[in-house]
């Protein structure tokens, strides 16, 4: 069994107002495109996948420069804060839930971006 780990593009074409969307560089159409980083975790036997848990993550290039976290006690908080973290400390996070819900696997995929000695350590 495994934890496969997987990042693709969310975009929002029309997102000026939309909190935490940002500009997104796809690597796989060379292009920027607005929106989100739609981070996956996903629990696999080798015949079916079941996904797991999921976070939207901004950039560094957002589309508005006031971003108010707000009560990180609501939803809404935590998501807007997971939202402006590194994708390698929010998989970590992701990995963590799935563990503690008690769902468990042999083994990480994740992509060769997502590799590092921290992330290894960790």
């Amino acid at each position: 069994t495994t934890f496969i780990v997987d990042d693709s593009m969310y975009s929002r074409l029309n997102a000026k107002k939309v909190a935490c969307a940002a500009l997104q560089y796809d690597y796989a159409k060379k292009k920027y495109f607005k929106g989100f980083r739609y981070l996956q975790l996903g629990w696999s036997d080798g015949n079916s996948f079941v996904p797991v848990a999921f976070s939207l993550l901004s950039g560094k290039r957002k589309l508005q420069s006031d971003l108010d976290i707000g009560d990180q006690r609501t939803n809404r908080g935590k998501r807007k804060a997971q939202a402006l973290r590194k994708g390698t400390e929010v998989t970590l996070e992701l990995l963590r839930l799935a563990l503690n819900q008690g769902i468990h696997a042999d083994y990480v995929l994740f992509d060769t971006w997502f590799s590092s000695p921290k992330m290894f350590q960790q």
